[in-house]
């Protein structure tokens, strides 16, 4: 809106929804639908991921004999279960180059 106004449009010249016209009809229509796992299929996620915090979701749809998409899958785990993902912070290699000089600098300077 701020880009109409600094080219000389005022507010009131932006076309406003027309709610007779089914063109202008901007919103969808989402009337909550159908969740992808039942809440039997989703307490046996729950039990797996209790089971092993590090199983890999990907591989979730197979061990479980799903039929749904993996994206779906984390979906559910993250809205239903309340379940955040969280990747482990890793160290990085240092190699035996720059051990041989960390060691000869502290060496040096402690």
């Amino acid at each position: 809106m701020s880009a109409l106004w600094r080219i000389g449009h005022s507010r009131d010249e932006i076309p406003q929804e027309d709610p007779d016209n089914l063109a202008h009809d901007r919103r969808k229509d989402t009337n909550g639908g159908q969740y992808a796992l039942t809440e039997a299929e989703l307490e046996r996620v729950r039990l797996t991921l209790r089971d092993n915090l590090f199983q890999a979701v990907c591989k979730l749809p197979a061990l479980l004999d799903f039929d749904i998409s993996e994206q779906s899958l984390r979906n559910n785990i993250k809205k239903r279960l309340n379940l955040k993902n969280r990747k482990t912070a890793r160290k990085s290699i240092i190699t035996a180059n720059d051990q041989q000089i960390r060691l000869a600098y502290a060496n040096e300077h402690g």
